[in-house]
């Protein structure tokens, strides 16, 4: 089942008619058994990726409903390659957003400081779609009632939907760039489980599992840069391949002017050292479900790498 939320306070950016930002949502959910009406399920909250749309990550939903979830795939007009508006109107990609998502993706002509002032753009449009997505679903289901921000056609069916949600469990996930956002949206969030509360002047501290190309180019730098993770330390890098892990280290040892970044060969010993917080997974594919899985048993947020099946 879909719907359609219309945010009042934001006026959508990409129009020229003074319109609110209209926020498509669509619903994924467990077949309940008779008797079983009043059972409740954890809802998640999914971000599609830069060249994607609703239906890019259906089999992710599909499996996450039939295991007892509740998903809801967050559309972002403009972002998304189409979707509809409240009138009927497809709505297309913007040129500018896809151009520039190419540029960063496939050039290196873009500089650090421009791919943050363009990233940071997205960022805004994205946590604002979210938040209020978040927001109006825990109010829909907590009242089991639709008010005037909602445009659904298929009133029964998304009642039954609302019903099955579990308010006080809620996730946030996403593809590419819309991972970016479910990351830095769980972040931001006052209500945020799992992040414990950093004492004045003190900064979380992250672990990096798997130092290869990606983690080395793409994931140490981006953790590293002070303007967008000023209250975060990397203070570990894990990999069996000592020169790897070692590379790792100097690497964070050097942009960081300290010793403070250790190399650890096991990453189970990241798992069981309490004072890491959260941990970056950049492993062979085949390794992302478990470690995950096994660094949130652990009490640590996560940041994979896809896939995560």
């Amino acid at each position: 089942v879909n719907g359609i939320l219309k945010d009042e306070s934001r006026i959508g950016t990409f129009e020229d008619d003074g319109s609110c930002r209209e926020v498509p949502l669509y619903f994924y959910y467990p077949e309940v058994e008779d008797g079983e009406a009043s059972k409740e399920f954890p809802l998640v909250f999914f971000s599609h990726g830069a060249f994607g749309y609703y239906q890019s990550n259906t089999s992710t939903y599909r499996e996450l409903a039939s295991r007892g979830y509740v998903v809801v795939s967050v559309e972002h007009p403009h972002h998304s390659f189409f979707t509809k508006d409240t009138d009927g109107k497809v709505v297309i990609v913007d040129p500018e957003f896809i151009s520039n998502a190419g540029r960063i993706q496939n050039t290196d002509e873009v500089s650090d400081e421009e791919t943050f002032e363009i990233t940071k753009e997205w960022m805004e449009l994205r946590l604002g779609d979210m938040n209020f997505a978040i927001d109006e679903v825990k109010r829909a289901a907590s009242e089991n009632s639709l008010n005037d921000s909602w445009y659904c056609k298929d009133l029964p069916e998304m009642s039954e939907a609302l019903a099955l949600i579990d308010v006080e469990t809620i996730g946030v996930m996403g593809h590419s760039l819309g991972g970016a956002a479910a990351v830095t949206l769980a972040g931001c969030r006052t209500n945020k489980v799992g992040l414990r509360p950093l004492a004045n002047g003190e900064k979380r501290r992250l672990a990096m599992i798997g130092c290869g190309q990606q983690m080395r180019t793409a994931l140490i730098p981006q953790f590293l840069n002070k303007d967008r993770n000023a209250t975060m330390q990397i203070v570990a890098v894990c990999d069996c391949d000592r020169v790897r892990r070692e590379a790792a280290a100097k690497q964070v040892n050097d942009a960081c002017k300290n010793n403070d970044c250790k190399a650890v060969a096991d990453f189970r010993d990241i798992l069981f050292d309490s004072t890491i917080d959260a941990v970056c997974i950049a492993t062979p594919d085949h390794w992302h479900a478990y470690m995950s899985v096994e660094a949130m048993k652990h009490g640590k947020d996560v940041y994979c790498e896809k896939p995560l099946t």
